[in-house]
């Protein structure tokens, strides 16, 4: 399979969003069969994750680094750098292709960015079955059925 070009507009279930290799190179395909996984072709590059569409609060998918030759590297380290009105970064210790890693915040998310830390041999930032989120409908009237549960208990307790 040949490279792809940076950016790359992308779907996950209803949601869209774009990722970028970079900051010099393009995408490689990585994996095998017909289970193709995102990577970068440079390992010092990083792939971001942006321009999601909006409401989007959660990200999860199969983070981990591969080799030269886009296969998967056990032991390999990691780290995902979110902003979503705050930043936070985490590390990824021997992430594995079966490890799925999930992020959520309280804000809508702006960027994810995955690198792959160089620790005297060369590692490919890879990401395979990206799912984003949403708060549901229902998670905000669960949410107002409950301030009015409590409140009403709280009015009935003060007038007894």
């Amino acid at each position: 399979m040949s490279p792809l070009p940076t950016p790359l507009a992308r779907v996950a279930g209803m949601y869209n969003y774009s990722a970028s290799a970079g900051p010099a190179s393009i995408f490689f395909p990585a994996g095998t069969g017909t289970d193709r996984w995102l990577s970068t072709a440079v390992s010092s590059d990083s792939i971001t994750f942006s321009g999601f569409s909006p409401g989007v609060y959660a990200l999860g998918g199969f983070l981990f680094g591969s080799d030269a030759d886009g296969q998967f590297t056990p032991g390999s380290m990691l780290t995902l750098t979110a902003l979503s009105g705050a930043t936070r970064t985490v590390t990824l210790n021997d992430p594995m292709t079966s490890s799925f890693l999930g992020f959520t915040s309280n804000a809508p998310l702006v960027s994810l960015v995955l690198s792959a830390a160089q620790n005297g041999t060369a590692l490919w930032p890879t990401a395979n079955d990206l799912t984003l989120a949403v708060p549901e409908p229902g998670a905000y009237g669960m949410l107002l059925v409950g301030l009015g549960v409590v409140g009403f208990a709280a009015r009935r307790g003060r007038a007894l």
